[in-house]
């Protein structure tokens, strides 16, 4: 219907233009021609008026002439000057990211020309971070604020995702060129990064030139990746007392994300040993380390931590138990971390009031762990947390946690009645 209006008016347009050719019988201006104009002139208007209605936007081609061979290209300024306007830049500036991304990509448009000014800020030993350092928190001053700050204390980084690369926009100045030596590309390029790689103590950056070096050159420099990972993780450099940075604090989780990615063993002694630090806390990386590259193996590092009496903190208890009840219906030292799970939230419950829903939270971790990955699991697995369930089952006589048990066997009973016609190969 929207194009229906201008149609129309094209089309009476077109007949009174043939009408004027055909029958106009001399070119000389007449009062009829005057009026014939005038009409032609209104139809015109309306025409284009009618196209606007339509919202319609015509595309057209704009061409340019190509330079030719004599023509020398242009680089735009140099890249001393890009550089100067990068190490300028404030986290708190309006237009920094833009400004960033412009230099960036101009310093990578010059190519390997610019590789020895890249060194050189290497070998200077200096950042730029294009994020802003977080201001140390205030102490909390009402009964309510003091709840939530030990809250977000006992939870924070206790249970960390392992880390991932930012391709969107660089954290700092030094990942930036690194993107930029990596999209110059060539030998050179290669080179310049492989001299970066033993001289950083930064954990992303070591990430950044991992996933650079792959891309230039696939496995050749893996093994030299992997042994500064692990020397940085055994050494890690020392920092000051002022708040880390954000890639500073998940420096540690992009190399031991490396280590897991390449299911290098090399590294589980130290882990082991790091699994537990000075201050009785639980180290979560290592924890995620191990349990990834050694599998239902990791079950005597875990019951061990579990076990430690340096580990006092219920959260890193929680923390622990996850990771082993992963393992259930498989392993025996699981299923016993397990069954004392179960125990322990039984009695918890007995305590409480018998009308607050709430108390079966106390069981929910141990059943839970039940039902975790079971579309992945074999059989024999899925038939061993079915006869753990049943066990748990015998301990209560709570007539709502029954009702959840049957509902759980019951899905159990499913997927493994899915299994059995489409084994796992």
């Amino acid at each position: 219907m929207k194009l229906a209006v201008p149609i129309f008016i094209a089309a009476v347009l077109g007949a009174v233009m043939t009408y004027i050719t055909v029958k106009s019988p001399a070119p000389n201006r007449t009062p009829d021609s005057t009026e014939q104009e005038s009409q032609i002139s209104q139809l015109r208007k309306e025409l284009n008026a009618a196209k606007a209605r339509t919202a319609r936007v015509e595309t057209v081609e704009i061409r340019t002439e190509a330079p030719t061979e004599t023509q020398p290209k242009s680089t735009g300024p140099g890249i001393e000057r890009h550089m100067a306007v990068l190490k300028a830049l404030t986290p708190e500036q309006d237009r920094m990211r833009r400004l960033a991304v412009y230099h960036l990509e101009s310093i990578t448009e010059i190519g390997p020309e610019a590789l020895p000014e890249i060194t050189n800020f290497f070998e200077e030993g200096v950042d730029l971070h294009f994020q802003a350092i977080p201001k140390p928190e205030t102490e909390p001053t009402t009964d309510e604020e003091r709840r939530r700050a030990r809250w977000r204390k006992a939870f924070r980084n206790r249970v960390p995702s392992l880390p991932t690369l930012n391709t969107t926009f660089p954290a700092t100045l030094r990942l930036g060129l690194i993107e930029s030596t990596a999209n110059i590309g060539g030998e050179p390029a290669v080179e310049t990064l492989v001299q970066l790689l033993p001289s950083t103590a930064r954990g992303i950056e070591v990430a950044y030139l991992e996933a650079a070096l792959e891309n230039l050159a696939p496995e050749t420099h893996r093994d030299t990746i992997l042994k500064v990972s692990r020397d940085i993780l055994t050494n890690p450099p020392v920092t000051s007392d002022e708040p880390l940075n954000k890639v500073d604090r998940e420096s540690m989780g992009y190399l031991y994300a490396l280590l897991i990615k390449y299911k290098d063993l090399n590294f589980v002694e130290t882990a082991k040993t790091k699994l537990i630090t000075a201050e009785g806390a639980l180290d979560s990386y290592a924890l995620t380390y191990l349990r990834e590259v050694l599998g239902e193996n990791a079950m005597p590092i875990l019951l061990a931590a579990y076990t430690d009496p340096r580990i006092t903190d219920p959260t890193d208890k929680i923390i622990l138990r996850d990771a082993a009840l992963r393992f259930i219906g498989r392993n025996a030292e699981a299923d016993q971390i397990f069954f004392e799970t179960v125990k322990e939230g039984l009695t918890k419950m007995k305590e409480g009031d018998m009308f607050d829903m709430k108390r079966y939270e106390h069981i929910g971790q141990p059943l839970g762990a039940l039902m975790k990955d079971i579309g992945d699991q074999p059989t024999e697995v899925i038939v061993n947390r079915r006869k753990l369930l049943g066990q748990v089952r015998g301990q209560s006589a709570d007539l709502l946690l029954q009702f959840g048990l049957n509902m759980m066997d019951k899905e159990l009973g499913k997927v493994q009645q899915r299994r059995e016609e489409n084994p796992k190969p």
